[in-house]
């Protein structure tokens, strides 16, 4: 459990307009390339910027090469309402077919496809693309943002996507918040009397003996107290949840908990669809 930062490094999250216009949908049989949600096509995964799911392979290189994916967020462990559900997208990028860097990473960090299949080299720069990312009608797939694409000054995006090759959305000026911030971490108490400047402060310093707790590791659902592997040292945890409840809300286990996670105030209540209704608002 010894970490220096959030996972994937993340410390704030960003709001951005996008414009979207996909390719005419396929209507050979057997193509993956089929609507989802009218206007999109299917959902893509990517890890260190490399597509994670073989089977869309044959869309990027013999069907259209770029689209933007949908996806409904239908987690049994994370609770919403019905009527106003939430979505994942996905948006192509340049070589899709490798990572941004070499795999494996000195520190042994990799994605799936390096270890199953080999594609471990970094897919290059645009100007100098790997020899092995993935082409489309004989060239290269650089990616569904369309040029000039990427607006800077304007929140809602001047460029319309055209929908061909290399254009099928563009994006806006971000809204950015400090998620330390936003969740208030720096409103907690530290050692030496003081607010918690950030995440790894926090992590270290804080002295709210009740977030000093974690769910054993191995899906006991016992709580257990939050040690350092390295130095045995106490931290503070900002959100963990019971086993359960972290893989369906509704399962037995989960709703009879009387205590199913250990959380600052702004994550409580994962299970419960207002209270995440309003962190998205």
């Amino acid at each position: 459990q010894t970490r220096w930062i959030r996972k994937y490094g993340i410390d704030a999250i960003a709001r951005e307009r996008f414009k979207v216009k996909n390719k005419p949908f396929s209507t050979t049989a057997g193509s993956k390339y089929t609507p989802q949600l009218v206007d999109f096509g299917p959902f893509a995964t990517f890890d260190q910027g490399q597509s994670t799911n073989p089977d869309l392979d044959v869309v990027y290189t013999q069907e259209i090469g770029d689209f933007v994916g949908i996806q409904i967020n239908q987690d049994p462990g994370y609770a919403v309402f019905m009527q106003d559900p939430m979505f994942w997208y996905s948006v192509g990028g340049f070589c899709p077919n490798l990572p941004w860097s070499q795999m494996p990473h000195p520190d042994g960090q990799t994605t799936s496809r390096c270890v199953m299949e080999g594609m471990c080299d970094a897919k290059g720069s645009r100007d100098i693309p790997n020899a092995k990312c993935w082409e489309n009608g004989g060239d290269v797939i650089m990616g569904g943002l369309c040029e000039d694409g990427q607006d800077v000054n304007n929140s809602v995006p001047e460029v319309d996507p055209t929908g061909e090759s290399g254009c099928t959305y563009s994006y806006g000026k971000p809204l950015a918040v400090n998620l330390d911030d936003l969740t208030g971490i720096t409103q907690q108490d530290c050692k030496g009397g003081r607010k918690c400047k950030d995440w790894f402060d926090f992590r270290q310093n804080c002295v709210d003996t009740s977030l000093q707790r974690m769910y054993q590791i191995g899906g006991t659902g016992k709580i257990v107290p939050a040690k350092n592997i390295s130095d045995g040292r106490l931290f503070c945890v900002e959100f963990d949840t019971h086993p359960d409840c972290q893989h369906d809300c509704t399962s037995p286990r989960c709703q009879n908990s009387e205590d199913y996670e250990i959380a600052i105030p702004f994550w409580r209540g994962r299970c419960d669809p207002m209270a995440n209704q309003r962190r998205v608002e």
